[in-house]
């Protein structure tokens, strides 16, 4: 890769970086993912910025042209940060399932305890 293309992947790194801490910053991005998603830029902009550690890369994939094996490396990343977002909402999903059965219940109760009430006082 020309180190003019380097420089311009760090810039574009870089500002993108900045985004992912003021989206943290502003509470729009849990912490957690913003590791994640700050992890995995730092792991792309070592790879393109050390020569021999993408030639190894895109021989490991078996790739010919390194620009393939970071389109691979990049797809399969995501592959796995979407299979486990997904495994999040599935975890939130049951969460607001449960809490709306409990409300359900509560409020069935009380509607229960409410009209209980009412009977016994007409009957005094």
């Amino acid at each position: 890769m020309s180190t003019l293309g380097i420089i311009l992947l760090w810039v574009i790194g870089l500002l993108y970086l900045l985004w992912i801490v003021q989206l943290t910053r502003a509470r729009k991005l849990y912490a957690g993912y913003a590791v994640i998603w700050i992890s995995w830029s730092i792991l792309g902009l070592c790879i393109i910025s050390i020569p021999d550690l993408l030639h190894f890369i895109t021989n490991f994939v078996g790739a010919i042209y390194p620009v393939s094996a970071l389109s691979l490396l990049a797809f399969v990343v995501l592959f796995l940060i979407q299979i486990y977002l997904f495994s999040q909402l599935s975890i939130l999903s049951r969460r607001v399932m449960l809490i709306a059965q409990f409300i359900a219940i509560n409020e069935a109760n009380q509607h229960i305890d409410v009209s209980k009430s009412a009977n016994s006082n007409q009957t005094i």
